[in-house]
């Protein structure tokens, strides 16, 4: 048999294809040493070694950011570490930076990975949670609407049911207080009862804190606060979302503390357990709505310093993370420990600032709440005349401006007791005169 030529190719040993090169120019990708995936497993490592120190983790986003990004668009089995660790990097990190939009920009681009490449079933579900938590708390509608779109042609392209039903529930968290106590309530019991089908508990969860939430928004004096909040503080707690199940155990908290209801020792315990949550976070307004609710609970007690010392430490922490819409809310509590500590006009212009930001905001309920307030705190320093003269104004106010008749009977009722108290202390006062 001769020789083969040099220009021969040798059967024996097939010519590489153009694809065969690929393979191997890729096959250094999932190299620990390549540089992105180097820097993936560096960053990794990074946020493992500092769990329960998480503010050094917010202070590197970036450069964990930045590899995450990098790692996850090149093949290769570490693109589901990649998703892991953007998962890790979850939105807490990023409000306590105040910087939710990056956040989103980096993982709206995972959710194709997730689906397309890495083909991760509990990855996407875990990615369409992370879609409902910024819708939470964007600071704008219109980047939340434009990821929600987005979310919801992944989840039809992969026709995935329960993907499609978690849009529909952050659609309805979306407009909690844009549409009708009725209508929420309508498409609520609809989601509920496929999630019910399809066994989706976090989703039952999520509408449960949705109810609860409008329900707060409308008419806090509705029971059925307390109610929607517990069944969304066990499902969450079931599901291991200690953020969710935070926020729903702060509204049964808040509930009970707002209708002084149930005894001080199980306000105590609920309160204490939230505590406990709390430590397993760095949400930035978690401590101060703690700290709120242990002022409300001194509040009630009628230890007027101890809730004062509360109302300011959650005050400063709101004044610190910029967190405009919950710093009106303790400075309403903040009047009411003023009241009663006497410091009628600290407490009066605490109020009206609060009023104002109310009637701004479009709760005009809450915001003739404190308006009442303001015309009832000259009874309580022996001024009945200008008391009547508030009361009065206040109350043909409410019979024009109020339109949900529920309400306005209520608030009427309340005013009209108190016209009639201080009509009886002023008449008091003009005997004691004339003697």
């Amino acid at each position: 048999m001769s020789r083969l030529s040099p220009d021969e190719p040798d059967e024996s040993e097939p010519e590489h294809d153009e694809e065969d090169h690929d393979d191997e120019n890729a096959s250094h990708l999932d190299d620990p040493l390549y540089p992105p995936i180097k820097r993936l497993h560096e960053a990794t490592a990074f946020v493992i070694l500092h769990q329960k120190d998480p503010w050094e983790i917010a202070r590197r986003l970036d450069p964990i950011a930045n590899a995450i990004r990098e790692s996850s668009q090149i093949p290769g089995l570490h693109q589901a570490k990649a998703l892991q660790l953007a998962l890790e990097l979850g939105a807490p990190y990023w409000l306590s930076t105040k910087r939710l939009n990056d956040w989103i920009d980096l993982i709206s681009p995972l959710v194709r990975v997730a689906m397309s490449s890495v083909r991760d079933d509990a990855l996407s579900t875990r990615f369409f949670q992370a879609f409902g938590i910024f819708q939470s708390f964007a600071a704008t509608q219109e980047k939340a609407e434009t990821t929600l779109l987005q979310a919801l042609e992944f989840a039809k392209d992969a026709r995935r049911e329960d993907l499609q039903l978690m849009v529909r529930a952050t659609k309805l968290n979306m407009n909690a207080f844009r549409v009708p106590l009725e209508d929420i309530e309508t498409e609520a019991q609809s989601i509920l009862t496929e999630a019910r089908r399809l066994k989706y508990s976090y989703v039952m969860g999520r509408v449960y804190l949705t109810l609860a939430r409008t329900i707060a928004f409308c008419c806090q004096s509705d029971q059925r606060l307390f109610e929607y909040a517990q069944q969304a503080f066990i499902l969450m707690r079931a599901e291991n979302d200690m953020g969710l199940g935070w926020q729903a155990l702060s509204m049964m908290i808040g509930q009970l503390q707002r209708q002084n209801d149930h005894s001080p020792k199980y306000r105590f315990q609920l309160l204490t357990q939230m505590g406990q949550l709390e430590e397993c976070t760095i949400y930035p307004w978690f401590q101060a709505t703690l700290y709120h609710l242990w002022s409300i609970f001194y509040f009630h007690q009628g230890d007027y310093e101890k809730a004062r010392f509360y109302s300011l430490k959650a005050f400063a922490h709101c004044r610190a993370f910029e967190l405009k819409s919950d710093k009106f809310y303790i400075r309403h509590q903040f009047a009411m420990i003023q009241s009663k500590r006497h410091r009628w006009k600290a407490a009066e212009r605490h109020l009206r600032a609060c009023a104002k930001h109310y009637k701004n905001t479009g709760s005009k309920n809450l915001a003739f709440n404190l308006d009442y307030i303001i015309a009832y705190m000259p009874l309580e320093q022996n001024d009945p005349a200008r008391a009547l003269s508030l009361l009065w104004a206040l109350r043909r106010r409410v019979r024009h401006e109020i339109d949900n008749p529920v309400s306005q009977a209520d608030l009427i009722y309340q005013i009209s007791k108190d016209i009639k108290e201080a009509i009886r202390r002023l008449r008091i006062q003009r005997g004691m005169a004339a003697d």
